[in-house]
């Protein structure tokens, strides 16, 4: 079931970063895009538009959020930009995959979590893991709302 959760979350996300060649590869020429915050491969990163329910692409996967608008401006820094958003599904999580790590280890730590693996046996064994920021939810999908940062 998607839950549509009435609580109030937020994106980090970046503005200043579509390059040409982003936007030939995702076939649209839009500014109104805005890519996923965090550094990870490039198969894992994601282009919002505001308004638009974005759903992770990689299977089994989570996107992440915070609770917290003092956690996400912690997050964001000076060169991410922060929106409100609604989001499906939100639950906690203890731990997370090193993004540095690659695109196999992190698929690999969504699919263990979604078949009922422990995800920390699987990173001790395969790499590192990670405790989350203060505050890091993880959902279904996100609409973006409104810029706050």
């Amino acid at each position: 079931m998607n839950k549509v959760c009435p609580f109030l979350y937020y994106k980090v996300v970046r503005e200043d970063q579509l390059s040409s060649d982003v936007l030939c590869k995702w076939k649209t020429f839009s500014s109104d895009l805005l890519m996923s915050a965090s550094d990870c491969s490039p198969r894992l990163q994601l282009l919002y538009e505001i308004g638009q329910w974005k759903r992770p692409n990689l299977e089994h996967s989570k996107l992440f959020v915070f609770s917290s608008l003092k956690e996400a401006k912690s997050f964001a820094g000076l060169s991410r930009e922060i929106y409100t958003c609604e989001v499906k599904n939100p639950s906690k999580i203890r731990y997370i995959p090193w993004f540095n790590s690659g695109y196999t280890h992190i698929k690999g730590f969504w699919d263990a979590r979604y078949n009922k693996k422990k995800s920390i046996d699987f990173c001790c064994e395969n790499g590192k893991l990670n405790k989350p920021q203060r505050h890091t939810v993880i959902v279904d999908a996100i609409k973006l709302i409104r810029r706050i940062q």
